[in-house]
């Protein structure tokens, strides 16, 4: 459950600090979040003091791991939570395209629904670029995007919506990409690839999935990792929104 504390001065709120509660996989995680404090009241110290009673509470509350997230670009709040004891633990960025319908053709490529006896290496990928350390933000079981009628059953039972295309090269998987919308709002796409693939086999998976959803929704977002990736994403029409580190609290 949300909670979190204010910083008041003559009766005006001038800054703030949210904590959240999770439970995932029989771990109990404290997320911080939505630290911000008045430009007029900065460089005074609020900031850090509301960050670390924040940690005081979830410590209390006997969370067993505490972690925030932060834009690369704010040097001084990266600074601050280093000095309180957070360390980065992954760099996301999220970027974003519009659906399309004209892609240009890849002919050495053939894109089609991942198959169910490729399924155990693709899931292999997804959890090397997305590590379970992580899991509790996306909060996506993978197993639940394994092909075949009985998953397609239980998930229309449990009301997912799901989809993921595979990207051959001479009959042998090179890359993948799957559509799960994200319960945060966000149409999420999760992208993931074997060792040693040319970048040629991650663009029409792209272009694919932004001519997939032309008729059904206008924006796609996904977020990935930081890598060598970045200008193959461009390339096929896609925009970063932001990045993020994720930092967690070693003490």
């Amino acid at each position: 459950m949300p909670g979190g504390y204010v910083w008041e001065e003559n009766g005006e709120v001038v800054g703030n600090v949210s904590l959240v509660r999770i439970r995932y996989r029989q771990r109990s995680i404290g997320l911080i979040a939505n630290v911000a404090v008045h430009p007029s009241f900065r460089r005074r110290g609020i900031g850090g003091a509301l960050v670390e009673k924040a940690i005081q509470e979830a410590l209390r509350s006997r969370v067993e791991e505490i972690w925030l997230q932060v834009r690369e670009d704010n040097e001084g709040a990266i600074s601050l939570y280093q000095r309180l004891g957070f360390v980065i633990r992954a760099w996301r960025r999220l970027w974003y395209t519009l659906t399309t319908p004209d892609v240009p053709s890849y002919p050495a490529y053939i894109v089609r629904p991942t198959p169910r006896a490729h399924w155990h290496q693709v899931k292999q990928w997804f959890e090397q670029l997305h590590p379970e350390e992580l899991g509790w933000y996306h909060q996506w079981e993978w197993e639940l995007a394994r092909p075949g009628w009985e998953m397609r059953l239980w998930r229309a039972f449990l009301g997912i919506t799901a989809a993921q295309w595979t990207s051959f090269y001479q009959g042998q998987p090179q890359a993948t990409i799957l559509w799960h919308p994200s319960p945060r709002g966000e149409n999420g796409l999760w992208l993931a690839y074997g060792p040693k693939i040319s970048p040629q086999a991650i663009l029409p998976l792209l272009w694919k999935v932004r001519q997939a959803f032309y008729y059904r929704q206008r924006t796609l977002y996904l977020e990935h990792p930081l890598s060598e990736w970045d200008e193959t994403l461009r390339a096929a029409g896609f925009s970063i929104v932001r990045t993020l580190l994720w930092m967690r609290l070693v003490r």
